[in-house]
């Protein structure tokens, strides 16, 4: 034990804490009774730095969607923005808050990284616009909220943006927000999207039907992180450069339209700073909540409705027993209309599943048919894969339908074109309680004939086995394809049999 202590002291020396601490940690530098707003924004100036070598940057792409559509609506600049955020701080910019800290130190160290990729730039934006903001936030609503930068979580927020910004209030844990999305962000290094001087509402405009644009690109995903998670605001920034997005809904766009605050250079002073942008709009997402305008024009839909229209010319794979489309359409999706409700799982970041209804252009929602809806973001290339892949197990599987595997009843890209999606067959309830009398050889049933067409699940889990009572001719089903393969190195006898072998010893929890 006495060996271990010198290890535990230093580890815990005052030193380390300095050097390891939060942003708020650092009261050497701070004059008594906190900061006012104004001075804390000053000192937040990010440094400028040397251009990086060619040979040193990371090449990824701004954003690769499989298959980007035009940019639909209006799109226009947010007047006014820099007025809007004056007219914001100035009842709070000269204030004294105890609780505004600043570490120079800490604050000269972190401006010293080099900036190589985008996690460099995702790293530096965490330490010199997300953690002050969140300060910021805490200086102006005290408890009442606790702004929180993260990482997407597929199960709360559709698609896979770089960060998202929620708020935790206090309250009973079903009321709270915890990890509901208020503003998506993207985050670009500034050679793969040279934001700075570029009139960006301009550029976009002019090139909309140019998918190799690399601003049509990072605007198009963006707006479609926003509007897929009814927010309103959204932030694309690389640091040298940075923009608000804010959708706007008035009599003359009944369908909305986007506006883009002018550049917000690393440069700028006080409230013309990207510190100032961030603190008003997590002020701004905090109070107002929520964008809910809904996605389909046929429909009024109440508060909170997700609908999604598939792109035209998209065809029903299978006709949904139960709802009619028209009698002109045959197998036409153009009416059909999907309705996200409640989340069920998830794939990663890659996938969002949730159950919801199909239904009929111009009618009534609940009348429709429970569905499975599966949303892969096509905006990342590895979902954008699997989606392909998914597709193309189902049709390898087709004659499996509707007996050990869900129907597929559709497929197709959203209208915005940059999300897959999967409509199937609502199959009922996880196994979650381990197998019920005779499904043990229901499941080996059915695993085998999906091994019999050259198939390889490769996530075999009670969670992915349903049981539906009221089907007496089927009860049993397989799901979620999405880890699945066909390759023909990777399906052979003895990985079948090891499938089968995983299916026969599954436990509780598996």
């Amino acid at each position: 034990m006495n060996r271990l202590a010198p290890k535990f002291l230093k580890v815990a020396s005052p030193r380390y804490l300095r050097h390891y601490a939060p942003t708020r940690i650092g009261l050497k530098t701070q004059p008594p009774g906190g900061m006012t707003l104004r001075e804390f924004i000053e000192r937040c100036k990010i440094q400028s730095r040397d251009p990086i070598r060619k040979t040193q940057r990371s090449s990824t792409a701004t954003t690769v969607p499989a298959n980007p559509r035009a940019l639909r609506g209006t799109f226009r600049v947010w007047e006014n923005f820099f007025a809007d955020v004056e007219r914001f701080f100035e009842p709070s910019l000269n204030r004294r808050f105890p609780s505004l800290t600043f570490d120079q130190r800490r604050w000269d160290r972190v401006n010293r990284r080099q900036l190589g990729d985008e996690s460099s730039i995702r790293d530096l934006a965490i330490s010199v616009l997300e953690d002050p903001c969140a300060q910021i936030i805490d200086a102006l609503y005290g408890t009442d909220s606790v702004a929180m930068f993260r990482g997407p979580r597929s199960l709360v927020n559709i698609g896979d943006p770089d960060r998202v910004l929620s708020f935790l209030r206090p309250g009973p844990p079903e009321t709270e927000d915890l990890y509901k999305p208020r503003v998506v962000i993207e985050e670009k290094t500034p050679w793969a999207l040279p934001m700075k001087h570029v009139d960006l509402v301009s550029e976009v405009n002019r090139n909309r039907s140019d998918a190799n644009s690399p601003y049509v690109k990072a605007v198009h995903q963006l707006y479609g992180y926003m509007s897929m998670n009814l927010l309103k605001y959204g932030i694309l920034t690389t640091i040298e450069s940075t923009r608000v997005f804010r959708r706007v809904y008035d009599e003359a766009h009944p369908q909305g339209l986007l506006e883009c605050s002018p550049e917000i250079d690393r440069e700028g002073h006080l409230l013309k700073s990207p510190l100032a942008a961030y603190a008003f709009i997590a002020s701004l997402s905090f109070r107002e909540g929520f964008m809910h305008i809904s996605l389909d024009p046929d429909w009024d839909m109440p508060k909170g409705a997700l609908v999604l229209q598939l792109e035209y010319g998209t065809t029903l794979t299978t006709p949904i027993p139960g709802l009619i489309l028209g009698k002109k359409e045959g197998l036409s999706a153009e009416k059909l209309r999907l309705r996200i409700e409640d989340a069920v799982g998830s794939r990663g970041c890659y996938a969002y599943t949730a159950r919801g209804k199909a239904f009929a252009a111009k009618k009534d929602p609940e009348t429709g048919i429970s569905v499975i809806i599966k949303i892969y973001d096509l905006y990342n290339p590895e979902a954008a894969s699997r989606y392909k892949n998914e597709q193309e197990i189902y049709n390898r599987l087709s004659e499996l339908q509707g007996i050990y595997i869900p129907r597929l009843y559709v497929s197709g890209m959203d209208q915005g074109g940059g999300f897959g999606i999967l409509a199937l067959e609502d199959c009922g309830e996880n196994i979650d309680h381990g197998w019920l009398k005779g499904t043990k050889e229901l499941g080996r049933r059915a695993l085998s004939e999906i091994h019999r067409l050259g198939v390889l699940h490769r996530d075999i889990g009670f969670r992915n086995f349903t049981y539906n009572r009221a089907d007496t001719s089927y009860p049993l089903r397989i799901i979620d394809f999405g880890e699945a393969t066909l390759d023909p190195k990777a399906v052979t006898r003895d990985a079948k049999e090891s499938e089968l072998q995983k299916l026969e010893q599954l436990k509780l929890g598996d």
